[in-house]
């Protein structure tokens, strides 16, 4: 079994694979079944672009096209750019059109950083059937099995006063809080990613994960704590590549507090105390 880099390619690479549910996902399964649009909002690391994935791969049998919002993102982002090959000037879709072409959902991630100007292109695929590309005027149909999924961290009180446009779009999505993963949630996200690691090792890794997970709040507040990611990197560091747990630890939890040299330095001095695992 080869190595992965995202949860998702992991998931896919094991047979015995069985998706776990989260109570608040009852309702966002509905959403899904009926609405087009869903929104899931909750702190990094809850799980929303897993849930968000597994649902895109079951609906259509295909991984969702992917958006990464940032105050970066625009139009072409969504709908595509033209290049030049071989002396031609093409129309390269981008991943809204590539999704409604091929029958796959959207995944936005981020949205509320998108800003309004790049959100203003794709108003219209809330409820219409055709959607226009600005950029070559090719008119899309919308299938209606199409879903735009988009996650979000909880909005700062500086962003809150004034979304603007952005209601526009997210007044017409089903909106689902995403709680943080309790033990259980985290035991059985692992065991379905890695349904061959011991018990006992998974019992280590969650306890690593809670040992970790809030370094930063003891030193620094600009710091985010690790999310479920850590630990899902923990784990296949040691089942998948052999890693000793104490290396992977340092890898995949101590080190992401590194751009913050005195909480990366209160993680590593806690991980030299609670060494020899």
């Amino acid at each position: 079994m080869s190595l992965s880099t995202e949860p998702l390619t992991a998931i896919q690479n094991h047979r015995s694979f069985r998706p776990v549910r989260r109570a608040w996902q009852a309702a966002f399964e509905t959403s899904l079944r009926v609405h087009r649009c869903a929104l899931l909002i909750g702190e990094p690391g809850c799980g929303k672009t897993t849930a968000a994935q597994l649902a895109a791969q079951e609906l259509t049998g295909a991984p969702p096209e992917h958006v990464q919002g940032s105050s970066d993102t625009d139009r072409t982002s969504f709908w595509g750019l033209f290049t030049v090959a071989g002396g031609e000037t093409r129309f390269c879709d981008g991943p809204l059109p590539r999704a409604l072409k091929h029958g796959r959902h959207l995944l936005v991630e981020e949205l509320t950083l998108i800003p309004p100007d790049a959100l203003a292109t794709i108003l219209d695929i809330r409820g219409q059937m055709v959607v226009t590309n600005p950029f070559t005027g090719e008119r899309i149909e919308v299938p209606s099995s199409f879903r735009l999924i988009a996650t979000s961290n909880p909005v700062g009180k500086r962003c809150r006063v004034d979304l603007g446009p952005r209601h526009a779009l997210l007044s017409d999505f089903h909106v689902h809080p995403v709680p943080a993963l309790n033990h259980d949630d985290m035991r059985g996200f692992l065991q379905a990613h890695f349904p061959e690691a011991p018990r006992a090792l998974l019992e280590r890794v969650i306890q690593r994960y809670t040992d970790y997970r809030n370094v930063a709040s003891e030193s620094s507040t600009r710091v985010k704590p690790i999310g479920f990611r850590a630990a899902y990197h923990c784990l296949q560091l040691v089942q998948l590549g052999g890693m000793a747990l104490d290396r992977a630890v340092e890898v995949a939890m101590v080190n992401p507090y590194v751009f913050d040299a005195a909480t990366h330095t209160a993680a590593q001095l806690r991980n030299g105390l609670e060494g020899g695992f």
